[in-house]
């Protein structure tokens, strides 16, 4: 395709923003309404773009394109309805450098998409050449799986120090400080060792629940508060 066809062609625009949890502790550099904000900019200054839909992404990890947003994306682009899809930067539109590549080197140009990252300066109209992009890929996709370690090792590390790390204390305890100290709830304690004499005297568990619920005695969850 050649520049002037690509400079005077109508293009119906997606523009898709994606945010994943370990994301929000970047800040609003990282924020949707940032990137939001930076692709309505390059929107203004091209004229022959116009804004077909959003697509949200919005607490979803780029290590796999399992989002419903970018699934929305692909229907609409095989309705024909968008042939241009907009994003901040290729961590955005995802993390995964084989999958990533796949979207942008094989399916967008099946569907004769032009694809725009406008930090990392990629568009596949005007190079064809996607050398830059599988770097890229294989950059973002390095940085997720070393972020994943770094967590993994981080909980670890937690766990053997004695911190229990999950958000819901177990039956039995609760936590008394965000860093996941434990301590004894007696209230809760007292059920579990009747639980421990009734199944020691030979009722089943069944029976022991059933028991419990007449009683009225709360399930762990709904006692800790959250049901």
């Amino acid at each position: 395709m050649n520049i002037e066809k690509i400079n005077s062609q109508t293009y119906s625009v997606a523009l898709y923003m994606r945010l994943s949890k370990e994301d929000y502790k970047k800040g609003e550099s990282e924020s949707i309404s940032n990137q939001r904000k930076i692709l309505n900019l390059f929107l203004k200054e091209n004229k022959n773009f116009k804004l077909y839909d959003e697509y949200i992404d919005d607490g979803f990890t780029g290590t796999n394109f399992d989002r419903p947003s970018f699934k929305r994306m692909l229907k609409d682009i095989e309705d024909k309805k968008v042939n241009l899809v907009l994003t901040k930067s290729l961590a955005r539109f995802g993390r995964d450098y084989i999958d990533g590549g796949r979207f942008i080197e094989d399916y967008f140009a099946e569907h004769e998409i032009r694809f725009i990252a406008v930090l990392d300066d990629v568009d596949t109209f005007l190079d064809k050449n996607c050398d830059t992009v599988a770097i890229k890929n294989i950059i973002n996709d390095s940085f997720a799986r070393d972020t994943s370690k770094n967590v993994k090792k981080t909980k670890n590390n937690k766990k053997k120090e004695g911190f229990y790390y999950i958000s819901v204390a177990p039956f039995g305890y609760k936590k008394i400080d965000k860093a996941g100290h434990l301590e004894i709830d007696r209230n809760q304690a007292e059920i579990i060792k009747r639980i421990y004499k009734l199944f020691l005297s030979g009722m089943g568990t069944y029976q022991i629940a059933c028991l419990l619920n007449a009683e009225k005695i709360l399930t762990p969850r709904i006692n800790d508060g959250y049901e």
